[in-house]
């Protein structure tokens, strides 16, 4: 969307001039224009989500662009010319921005240019004729998860990450790579960035009796959960958890000292515990935020002696993120005890092997965690999307509150495990004592996770498979079933856990 709306606007400037020199009328040309400026800045917005890198590689080029454009109209005479360098700057623009970046480097736009390989070796022993052999390509590898801890169970330690060159022919080498005895795998390294729906304008609101946080009402999510049934099944129950279960939350760092976070926060480590994007410290106050503290927003967690949570930075400060990284996270998550990993991350993905993915989840599971991960906002089926097309996870879609599909999640029915919770308009918490809604998948995973971790609390031994069992046949019908999977019930549950 955003570069067919910059191409309006460079036609709408060509428009402007070309009515200009031929002595017309300007309004319509004039309403054109900044209608597409308007579109245009609303777009970069979107685009951008929170991250000012990305507004200063976008805004230069696309003002130098404008600007070329602008000085070349103004010195057409003829109908003729304006005609064809409309057509010209339709098709070269859209060229430019959508072709010309992985030509001229000769590589997918989507891999990490300081690593774009993932390759698994038969015998690590033999690394150094491997890397001989990629001297032809002045290309190197390094080593891509050192930090596993767990080597026999895993083949995570056989991978390297591979770096090409600019100049190099990448799928040559690729294709060199999958030639070779001692390579069993090869995969492009694909880099994700975070990207979230706007909200819409209405939202519905709460009433509970059984939290005494401040912003309840504007939890709406709460009542399509029911939440005040949870509370109070917990409470007249006296149901207690028999382990303390700890929630990594896979994203853009976290800010411990937040009111509403801190309490229940655990540190893994010192650079993760902050969270210039926001993204990650929003997921977490969904998960686990201090609930009845008389403080900002409550979570399904009902005290401070149910979950932990803690973050595992995977995702820059401006949203991006590579397989590479989300991997380790996964591992480290795994290896610092991690019962349950949330991870509202992702995107679609080029490649259909994904074989390293699928181990580290293995890896993570034997550990004894369960993974939860987001749909993907794309509007499309969700076996496109990576990590959730991978084998072991629980993927969540989002609805909105009406109970549909919320517009922009994508769909579960062709993946093995899928199930849905609120995505749009959720309030949670962001960085320095603020709190803010956003719609997105990525808010709906960490309202699975959290529930997740309160059945685990109970159940310490669950697995993955036994709880999206709970899950799907406790679950609540949206108005796109199909489509959605079953909406979280958390009661239901917990109650069938317990039977």
């Amino acid at each position: 969307m955003y570069i067919f709306i910059f191409i309006a606007l460079l036609l709408s400037t060509i428009w402007w001039f070309y009515r200009a020199n031929n002595n017309q009328r300007q309004l319509p040309a004039t309403l054109a224009f900044f209608g597409s400026c308007f579109a245009y800045t609303f777009t970069l917005f979107v685009t951008a989500h929170n991250s000012i890198y990305s507004y200063i590689l976008l805004l230069p080029r696309d003002i130098a662009a404008l600007i070329i454009v602008g000085l070349i109209a103004n010195n057409l005479k003829s109908s003729k010319a304006f005609f064809l360098m409309a057509c010209g700057v339709g098709a070269s623009v859209f060229y430019a921005y959508t072709y010309l970046p992985s030509l001229l480097f000769n590589q997918k736009k989507n891999i990490d240019a300081k690593g774009e390989l993932l390759v698994e070796v038969r015998n690590k022993a033999n690394i150094t004729n491997l890397q001989k052999e990629l001297s032809r390509w002045n290309a190197t590898l390094k080593p891509s998860f050192e930090s596993v801890n767990d080597t026999e169970s895993t083949k995570l330690d056989e991978y390297f990450t591979v770096d090409v060159p600019e100049n190099a022919n990448i799928e040559e080498l690729i294709n060199h790579l999958n030639k070779n005895n001692d390579v069993l795998n090869v995969e492009y390294n694909e880099t994700y960035q975070l990207n979230l729906p706007q909200n819409t304008s209405e939202i519905k609101t709460f009433s509970s009796s059984s939290f005494n946080d401040p912003k309840i009402a504007e939890q709406w999510a709460f009542n399509a959960l029911k939440l005040n049934e949870l509370s109070a099944f917990l409470k007249d129950n006296k149901i207690k958890p028999k382990k303390k279960i700890k929630i990594a939350i896979l994203d853009t760092g976290v800010d411990a000292t937040h009111e509403d976070l801190k309490d229940n926060y655990t540190s893994t480590k010192s650079s993760y515990d902050k969270d210039k994007q926001t993204h990650g410290t929003h997921c977490a106050g969904i998960a686990a935020a201090v609930s009845n503290n008389k403080i900002g927003i409550a979570s399904l967690s009902p005290d401070k002696s149910w979950i932990t949570i803690t973050s595992i930075k995977v995702l820059s400060d401006a949203g991006w993120g590579t397989q590479e990284s989300i991997i380790k996270g996964i591992i480290e998550a795994a290896d610092k005890g991690a019962d349950v990993i949330s991870m509202s991350l992702g995107g679609p993905s080029d490649d259909v092997r994904q074989k390293v993915y699928n181990e580290a989840i293995r890896y993570a599971q034997r550990k004894g965690a369960i993974i939860v991960v987001a749909a993907g906002n794309e509007n499309q089926s969700a076996k496109n999307a990576i990590p959730a097309s991978c084998e072991g996870v629980i993927v969540v879609s989002a609805t909105d509150y009406e109970n549909n599909k919320a517009s922009f999640s994508n769909t579960i029915n062709e993946v093995k495990m899928g199930i849905a919770a609120p995505g749009e308009n959720i309030l949670s918490t962001l960085p320095n004592q603020k709190y803010g809604s956003y719609s997105g998948t990525s808010m709906a995973t960490p309202y699975v996770a959290g529930l997740i971790g309160l059945m685990k609390a109970i159940n310490p031994k669950l697995t993955t498979e036994k709880v999206y069992t709970i899950l799907k046949t406790t679950g609540q019908d949206t108005k796109n079933t199909t489509q959605t999977g079953k909406l979280i019930y958390p009661v239901k549950a917990i109650q069938a856990l317990l039977k």
